[in-house]
């Protein structure tokens, strides 16, 4: 599966290229459970396995492959 990119598609806001909903996603989802995981940072494929069961979707489509990848 292709990963997606989250984008606003607020046509307003950088001709609806905004990342306005990652960004939310990386401060009030991402980052508090990572906190709660209390991983290091050495433990880099655990991190990524983290993310991936946290978004949940094959193709990162509910937080973000830009708010998980980024």
């Amino acid at each position: 599966h292709e990963a997606l990119e989250l984008r606003d598609n607020d046509k307003s806001k950088y001709h609806g290229k905004s990342v306005f909903k990652a960004i939310d996603n990386i401060n009030l989802i991402i980052a508090p459970e990572l906190l709660k995981a209390n991983l290091e940072v050495t433990q880099q494929t655990d991190i990524d396995n983290f993310l991936l069961k946290l978004d949940g979707t094959p193709n990162k489509s509910k937080l973000g492959a830009n708010a998980i990848l980024g």
